[in-house]
């Protein structure tokens, strides 16, 4: 789910925004405006999405008459897209009432419809994290290695704090990711591959960053079977 308005998500895959349907500005309008727009019909999945990545990849290697590799492509996973439009809701949500639970209301039908719902938030602490911050039960903080990147944790954690005392007292911090520890030429590129590196790139010794990746989602998804056990 995509909370950036830049709209990176869609991208990754090698989606054309501008040929998809309502976005996650649509559906906020819904809980603003109580639209009879479902959540469905925002979502693309998991065909439409592996379509999406081949024809990058083709667009993106004209030169190669096979095709793409048989690993370009996705099971069971739907993305929630966005797009540059999303960041004027935040001045709508500012007149609101309850305007920190817009996203929570949205989402009220997909919680039992999907085993983990991955909130994509803007790197910035306006009304569209606040709301991914009331909505999530954990959170993931992504920071860079180097200085500067502490600083913005620390307001981070200070902002988590305040939606903990005030409208979300049950979230709880999951981990603090570092990446770019090294800088890697073939993320940077990944997305001319048309799909994330972790589908571009077999997670094997000649591909580090697919493979760093693949080991930090298999400890992420260990911590969340963990949790639900408890």
């Amino acid at each position: 789910m995509d909370m950036d308005p830049k709209g990176n998500v869609a991208t990754t895959f090698g989606v054309d925004k501008r040929t998809v349907g309502p976005t996650m500005n649509e559906l906020f309008s819904r809980g603003v405006d109580s639209s009879s727009l479902k959540l469905e019909d925002c979502t693309l999945g998991p065909d439409f999405l592996t379509r999406s990545m081949k024809a990058s990849w083709r667009k993106s290697n004209p030169e190669k008459s096979r095709g793409p590799p048989n690993h370009i492509a996705v099971r069971n996973l739907w993305v929630l897209p966005a797009d540059l439009d999303l960041s004027g809701i935040e001045v709508d949500l500012a007149t609101r009432v309850g305007r920190e639970n817009r996203l929570k209301l949205a989402l009220s039908e997909a919680m039992e419809s999907f085993d983990v719902i991955i909130i994509d938030t803007p790197a910035s602490l306006g009304l569209l994290t606040v709301n991914a911050l009331c909505a999530a039960e954990w959170v993931l903080i992504p920071i860079q290695a180097e200085f500067y990147a502490l600083e913005g944790m620390g307001q981070l954690i200070s902002a988590v704090r305040d939606v903990q005392k005030s409208v979300n007292p049950n979230l709880g911090l999951l981990g603090i990711l570092m990446t770019m520890v090294q800088r890697s030429v073939s993320i940077a590129e990944s997305p001319l591959e048309g799909a994330p590196i972790v589908i571009a790139q077999k997670p094997n010794k000649t591909n580090s960053a697919s493979r760093s990746y693949w080991e930090f989602a298999k400890e992420a998804d260990k911590r969340i079977s963990t949790i639900s056990e408890d």
